[in-house]
């Protein structure tokens, strides 16, 4: 049974809500993606950081993609509902316009299905809850609840075109599901990876000719 909406809603808090739903699972993504591709060398200075911290982004993200999916709270579906609800106010496209961009919408995230349905075991089982299923299979739930990074970038960029294709009939705006300088964590990475090389260097010229040589940094030549 369908939840009723809530009449305070709107289109532009609605799609702002589910947007930055977007842009936030996004970021995390991009920036677990970072630390799992970083320099080893780098990432031994704090193996226990980084190690959390790419667990943390990477379920900061999934729970991200799961909100848009949400059956319990307000979600794509929820979007849909509001734009047929209100499919007359909508400024550039008619009601059967609107009706058409929700079919569409279903269709184009029907690949999705299968995904979503691993993020909401993973979320109920494991990241929002300890489930039995959990505490004495967890090695199960990671094999039946297995996500991949290109599949988890998909729900995100899929679900932003979602809402931008109604945006379009709304207002003839669109947004980007970006966040400015989103990747800057690739600049900190580098510094630490030069101090790190000066380190070594600095080590090596006093204590090298004991053959005390340490694994270098990328580009630390």
């Amino acid at each position: 049974m369908a939840q009723r909406l809530d009449p305070k809603l709107t289109f532009q808090s609605l799609t702002d809500a589910l947007m930055d739903e977007c842009i936030h699972g996004g970021v995390h993504l991009l920036i677990c993606r970072g630390i799992g591709e970083m320099d080893p060398v780098v990432g031994g200075l704090a193996p226990v950081f980084f190690n959390f911290t790419y667990f943390s982004h990477l379920n900061s993200s999934m729970m991200c993609a799961n909100k848009l999916f949400d059956s319990t709270g307000t979600s794509v579906e929820t979007l849909y509902r509001w734009a047929e609800t209100h499919a007359g106010q909508f400024k550039f496209g008619s009601a059967k316009d609107v009706k058409q961009a929700i079919c569409e919408a279903r269709a184009q995230l029907t690949s999705l299905r299968s995904v979503v349905k691993c993020l909401r075991i993973r979320r109920n089982n494991f990241l929002a809850h300890n489930s039995e299923e959990s505490i004495f299979n967890p090695e199960g739930i990671y094999k039946m609840a297995g996500v991949t990074y290109d599949e988890l970038k998909s729900v995100f960029d899929e679900s932003a075109k979602v809402i931008n294709s109604f945006n379009l009939l709304w207002n003839q705006q669109t947004t980007l599901p970006r966040l400015l300088h989103q990747d800057d964590f690739k600049h900190v990475f580098e510094m630490l990876g030069k101090q790190h090389c000066a380190e070594i260097k600095a080590h090596e010229a006093e204590f090298g000719i004991f053959g005390l040589i340490s694994p270098r940094p990328r580009g630390c030549t």
